[in-house]
């Protein structure tokens, strides 16, 4: 529900804005399909290392993870935590985190099965949320 402040500007649903940019990389991961154009990413990244990573570097990352495995299969997500704080209009830091479960299918149709939990980081990057840092089953910095 939009409502409308004192300054007659429409107040921003953060918590659809977060849930609907970590459902974007749900889906692009699962369709292996991240790409410079992919727009729930910062420029950014920072590793669980605190080593940073430019938006480029991080597709590398998932590209070869990517051409490991034919496809995947039996995938079940669920988001069971948005939370967010703002500091400015433009200014803010969030976590949307749950479980995912799937199973990678490899070139020789053997298979790795991952089932854990899921956290996705964001900041407020050119006025959308972005992530700029995950830990996700399956990937590894």
């Amino acid at each position: 529900m939009n409502s409308i402040s004192n300054n007659n500007k429409p107040q921003r649903n953060h918590a659809k804005e977060i849930k609907a940019t970590a459902l974007a990389f749900l889906c692009h991961f699962f369709e292996m399909n991240f790409n410079e154009n992919s727009e729930e990413f910062a420029q950014e990244f920072v590793s669980d290392y605190k080593k940073k990573f430019s938006k480029t570097e991080t597709l590398n990352k998932f590209e070869t993870l990517f051409n490991s495995y034919k496809n995947f299969e039996n995938i079940d997500y669920t988001i069971e935590e948005i939370d967010f704080d703002i500091f400015a209009e433009n200014d803010g830091y969030a976590l949307a985190e749950g479980n995912v479960a799937y199973k990678a299918i490899l070139p020789n149709n053997e298979f790795v099965e991952f089932d854990n939990q899921f956290k996705l980081f964001f900041y407020i990057e050119a006025g959308k949320w972005k992530i700029f840092f995950f830990k996700f089953p399956g990937f590894t910095w």
